[in-house]
């Protein structure tokens, strides 16, 4: 990410951060591709009209074929903003993982639909509003109790989508302070998993050596 990308990050300006998927690609049988991506715009336009914020497109996937590309949706909802264009930039190429993480740690909320997106905002202390398109999104959200802003992308629509932006952002300063809290807890369960399976593989092997 360029030096001059980062500058326009910071601002006085609430920044909200989104993440896409080019869903209909990947999976054929999925016919609401220009529905989740008008939930996308209107969001982001409540957000710049209402809350006076900017909004920025986060690349956590490119490529290696269009079918994978998340900037494909992300530049189709900004050519839609009219007016308000100015208030969202797409970034278009994806920086090291450690810059893109730390980009997520400059926004103030994410509609994340990349899952991973959703771990890096949180690990940042940032509250998600999480597009679930597969079940571990869910399972992740509730672990942290948040499942009250995940919505299933087969659900999504522009009333809920804006709706539960909105609570979010209501309720931001107070997830903010309960995430560190809670995505401690996530990432001891994590650790407490591979101790698990490795204490597992060690009586497997010490069974098969007999």
């Amino acid at each position: 990410m360029a030096r001059s990308t980062w500058y326009r990050l910071h601002d006085d300006r609430p920044l909200l951060g989104i993440t896409t998927i080019n869903w209909a690609e990947q999976n054929r049988s999925f016919k609401r591709q220009a529905i989740y991506e008008t939930a996308l715009l209107d969001a982001a336009r409540w957000f710049i009209e209402q809350e006076g914020g900017r909004v920025v497109c986060l690349p956590q996937v490119c490529g290696p074929s269009l079918m994978e590309e998340d900037m494909l949706p992300a530049r189709r909802i900004a050519a839609q903003l009219g007016n308000a264009s100015d208030a969202l930039m797409v970034i278009e190429t994806a920086p090291p993982t450690d810059v893109l993480h730390a980009a997520y740690g400059l926004t103030d909320l994410l509609i994340g639909t990349r899952m991973h997106s959703n771990i890096f905002a949180l690990t940042n202390g940032v509250p998600v509003v999480a597009i679930g398109y597969r079940h571990k999104t869910m399972g992740m959200m509730e672990m942290l109790g948040l499942e009250r802003y995940v919505i299933d992308i087969a659900q999504v629509d522009s009333n809920t989508l804006t709706a539960l932006l909105q609570a979010a952002w209501n309720e931001h300063a107070t997830l903010r302070a309960q995430l560190p809290g809670h995505v401690g807890l996530l990432a001891a369960r994590a650790r407490l998993a591979g101790h698990i399976i490795r204490a597992d593989y060690y009586v497997y092997q010490r069974q098969h050596e007999r």
